[in-house]
């Protein structure tokens, strides 16, 4: 991974897209999400509303998070090249991780969309009990792969959280704590204050998606004083 220390529009380009990316992520799991609370089977995943759900919205969840997951490598482009300004092995450990990560990330929809599908049907068609068994079961099956992809995505965060909150990158400390791993504490926590609320359940479900608006909104405005300074030279990195 090159240091990258210039101003380069492209960058610009790509961290927008990628909060665009971000809003598109949210919207897929509000489809998933924004349903009647009340936690149901073996795994507590199932909530109450799921029966209630039409039967589209699973399948335009999936169609929405095809399109996000593969767009935000972009994104982790950009933060990458950043980073080398002044972690040249760092970054290409977040990268490399990156792609391996990403290439699971629409595993982790699937994970809820085929059991959410398959529990409505049955439910609409008066098999409630059949529905929350055959939920379990999918859920059960699609867990160990899901695992693989957690676990990488945690490695992936956890290089960049470390980056960055190191104070050696030109991103201010702050920057660190719009991660997935701070939201998703914080709507956990909200969740537990209002447990019967459709917005929240959707919040924490979408919490990945939020984090990454926040985080490259922020990222957006770098790249937009990188281009009004005239880049960033390895010797004038911020450290924070």
């Amino acid at each position: 991974m090159k240091n990258d220390g210039q101003a380069r529009p492209k960058y610009l380009l790509f961290s927008l897209l990628t909060v665009l990316t971000a809003a598109i992520g949210i919207a897929a799991d509000f489809l998933l999400g924004y349903v009647k609370p009340g936690s149901l089977g073996r795994f507590s995943i199932v909530q109450e509303g799921w029966a209630e759900i039409s039967l589209w919205r699973p399948g335009v969840s999936m169609l929405l998070a095809a399109i996000a997951f593969p767009i935000y490598l972009f994104g982790f482009h950009v933060v990458a090249q950043r980073i080398a300004a002044t972690l040249p092995r760092v970054s290409k450990a977040f990268w490399v991780l990156s792609v391996i990560a990403s290439a699971g990330g629409l595993l982790s929809h699937v994970f809820f969309c085929f059991p959410q599908f398959a529990y409505a049907y049955l439910a609409k068609n008066d098999q409630a009990e059949l529905a929350l068994i055959l939920a379990d079961k999918l859920l059960w099956m699609l867990f160990p792969a899901l695992l693989v992809y957690l676990v990488l995505m945690a490695a992936t965060l956890g290089v960049l959280f470390a980056a960055i909150v190191s104070g050696k990158t030109h991103y201010s400390r702050w920057v660190a704590f719009l991660s997935p791993f701070t939201v998703a504490a914080l709507f956990s926590a909200l969740r537990l204050i209002f447990p019967e609320s459709e917005v929240v359940l959707a919040l924490t479900t979408a919490s990945v998606h939020v984090a990454m608006l926040f985080l490259y909104t922020a990222v957006t405005f770098y790249e937009i004083r990188f281009l009004r300074d005239g880049g960033l030279k390895r010797s004038e990195a911020k450290v924070n």
